[in-house]
């Protein structure tokens, strides 16, 4: 039996569960979709120029030719629910949850999210495209092929996400953070990741030259390989990062953090490292030709083997530094230890117990 659209209307004011039906543009005409529920249900096409769809649950539906453009969802529910190639062109989707849903191949252009959430969905070649995104919680999902051109991205979330594919274009993103996801071999040249977090992260190969990474951190990540040339990072952190023969040449690193990190055949030639830290750095055959190292503080750093030649020194601390072989074209403006911090190092490795 057809349900009608006055009939579906009253069943929805009444809070009945809609199921197992299959609905079209002439059913849906002028319902308003707010408080519906839906389980499994098959939408053939939504009308066009609809209005608004809040606190709507959508479980195990499928949908086709669905096109949310211009529309604004609100704390909308999807679960389990078949949206290929769906369309939120212009649409505003705010506090809405997309759990374990098909949006292969959908198009955001234009698009706002706002404290979305889109958890265990595949997001295969999806076009994000001048879109904006505030507070969005990406977790377990593919962007294998994904589309981000020219996208405002803050305080997000990317947890567990595989990124390897994706293309990201003129994107800033602000205060967001990347919790142990694969970027390797990705290419973001001249994005904006500005205080942002990449913790235990793969990166691996990944080009990141021209990039402004300031007061962002990538503690912990693994960035073997990886080209950060031209880049903008000063207070950027890379404490305990494994940055095994990567590119960091012609960058501005000032103040940024090194500590424990991995740098063996790293190249930081031509780069400003102004009052940075390598305490403990792991630095042999790495190469800071020409680097501006003022106030830069290489404490307990191995930098056997490295190539420190025409560098910039002024107060450059070496306290207790390995050196040997170390290439200097000048040690002038070096200072070999601290005093106060050995005489108190010395005194802690007396008394271990205190």
């Amino acid at each position: 039996m057809q349900v009608t659209a006055a009939a579906l209307q009253r069943r929805i004011s009444n809070g009945e569960v809609i199921s197992k039906v299959t609905l079209g543009p002439e059913q849906l005409q002028g319902v308003a979709l707010i408080g519906a529920m839906f389980t499994d249900v098959t939408f053939a096409q939504l009308p066009a120029n609809a209005g608004p769809i809040r606190d709507t649950l959508f479980d195990h539906c499928r949908f086709h030719n669905a096109h949310f453009n211009q529309r604004c969802l609100d704390d909308c529910r999807f679960t389990h629910c078949h949206l290929p190639g769906a369309d939120f062109s212009d649409a505003t989707v705010s506090q809405c949850l997309f759990n374990h849903c098909d949006l292969t191949e959908a198009s955001f252009l234009r698009t706002t999210l706002n404290q979305t959430q889109l958890l265990h969905t595949a997001l295969t070649g999806i076009r994000l495209e001048h879109a904006t995104l505030s507070k969005v919680l990406l977790s377990e999902t593919p962007l294998d092929r994904a589309i981000l051109q020219q996208c405002q991205i803050t305080g997000s979330v990317f947890f567990n996400c595989d990124l390897r594919g994706s293309r990201f274009t003129g994107c800033a993103l602000e205060n967001s953070v990347f919790v142990r996801c694969d970027h390797r071999n990705c290419h973001y040249p001249g994005q904006r990741f500005l205080r942002c977090q990449f913790t235990e992260n793969r990166m691996d190969q990944a080009d990141l030259s021209h990039t402004d990474l300031s007061q962002s951190c990538f503690k912990g990540a693994s960035l073997v390989g990886a080209r950060l040339d031209h880049c903008l990072g000063d207070h950027t952190l890379f404490i305990e990062a494994d940055l095994r023969q990567a590119s960091l040449t012609h960058s501005r690193l000032d103040q940024s953090q090194f500590i424990d990190a991995v740098l063996l055949q790293t190249d930081f030639s031509d780069s400003s490292l102004v009052q940075s830290l390598f305490h403990r750095a792991t630095a042999e055959y790495a190469r800071f030709q020409r680097c501006d190292l003022r106030y830069a503080d290489f404490s307990g750093a191995n930098l056997r083997f490295a190539d420190l030649r025409r560098a910039l020194f002024l107060r450059t601390l070496l306290h207790r530094s390995v050196c040997q072989h170390t290439q200097f074209s000048s040690r002038l403006g070096t200072l070999s230890a601290d005093e106060a911090l050995l005489n108190a190092q010395l005194w802690r490795e007396q008394h271990p117990a205190v």
